[in-house]
């Protein structure tokens, strides 16, 4: 698995934001990374559905909230999503950018 760090970051309630990319095996996924305010107890890795992307309102708040609470939360963005698709493919029985998301669990501040 290789990545590529973004060159900018992003600012949002919960701090700043800093995205990677991942490769996988449907293609190109984007994580954007909302640090913990302290020291994270954990990393919640949570992505959009078919229609939507990571700007949804549920996943905004998710990553406006938990990082004062210490959860470091991970938005991810499907291949077809960062490939400027519209509309995902026929689904596969696993997600594999989910899959390659799982070793990356530990936040980057940590690595």
């Amino acid at each position: 698995m290789t990545k590529s760090e973004s060159a900018g970051t992003a600012k949002s309630n919960a701090g700043t934001a800093r995205s990677e990319t991942v490769e996988t095996d449907a293609g190109t996924a984007r994580i954007t990374w909302h640090p913990a305010k302290k020291k994270a107890r954990l990393v919640l890795a949570v992505s959009h559905g078919a229609g939507g992307g990571i700007e949804a309102r549920d996943l905004q708040a998710l990553a406006a909230e938990l990082p004062a609470h210490g959860v470091t939360v991970a938005l991810v963005e499907q291949p077809w999503r960062v490939a400027g698709k519209k509309v995902a493919p026929a689904p596969r029985p696993s997600t594999s950018a989910g899959a390659a998301c799982g070793p990356r669990s530990r936040s980057p501040a940590s690595r």
